[in-house]
This record gives structure tokens, sequence and C-alpha cells, in this order.
């Protein structure tokens, strides 16, 4: 059990890197809709029903917000790297461990 948890924990931490490898940051500028059709495009995301969009867009945008939070508190020297907005931008944590450890 503990090994499959901290397994877990490093393919989180792993995502995330990936995530600050890949990714270009929000400047801010831009709103999250604004943010959320560009990043569509970009990722080629459709959905079956507008409700399985509008929960993605949900989910979207609690993680811009986790974004945002976490650069700033880059900018203010607490963390060591910066994130953005990857593929998986759309999925909740729960999903992308199961993805990543098929639980």
């Amino acid at each position: 059990m503990k090994v499959t948890l901290a397994c877990s924990a490093v393919l989180v931490l792993l995502a995330v890197a990936h995530v600050a490898v890949g990714a270009v940051v929000p400047d801010g500028t831009k709103s999250v809709q604004q943010l959320w059709e560009e990043w569509k495009v970009d990722y080629n995301k459709n959905y079956a029903t507008p409700e399985e969009e509008q929960k993605r867009f949900e989910i979207f945008k609690e993680n811009e917000r986790e974004i945002e939070e976490h650069n700033e508190q880059y900018k203010r020297g607490e963390t060591t790297f910066l994130v953005g907005l990857t593929l998986w931008a759309d999925r909740t944590r729960e999903e992308m461990k199961a993805l990543n450890t098929g639980a």
C-alpha cells in the first residue's frame, strides 16, 4: 500500500513537472473563457455533449486557478518552478491518478 501511494505521488509530481516543461503560462490578460477556447483548439478537444463540455470547463477553471496560485507562489520565491496548461487541463486529479496508475 505504501509503495502504491509513493508511486502515485511520484507520478503526480512527474505530471506537474511535465506541465512546467511544455506549457505556456497565461499572462493574466485573457479571460478563463478565452483560455478555454484557445486551449480546446490547441489540443483538438471536442466533447460528446454540452453537459460534458460544461463539466470539463468547470474542471479546467479550477485547474487554471490552481496554476495561477502556484505561479504566484513562484513569483514570491516560495516554489522553484512554474506550471501551465497542458493536454490534461480538463481532468481532475483523480482522473489523472487513474490514467497514470491504472487505479
